[in-house]
């Protein structure tokens, strides 16, 4: 990383602030079955979410 750049992190979660009408982030998780070493999950959002503090 370049010395006078700076990163800032967002957490993001239901509560996230999005553009009306964007798309909402949302994330879901599911295990196949109990003890299963495979989970199955879905992450909706828009690609611009986040991108301002």
């Amino acid at each position: 990383m370049h010395e006078s750049m700076v990163r800032y992190f967002q957490h993001l979660n239901e509560s996230s602030r999005y553009w009306p009408g964007e798309t909402q982030y949302s994330f879901w998780l599911n295990s196949l079955t109990e003890g299963s070493s495979v989970n199955v999950g879905e992450i909706r959002m828009s690609t611009h979410l986040g991108i301002h503090i």
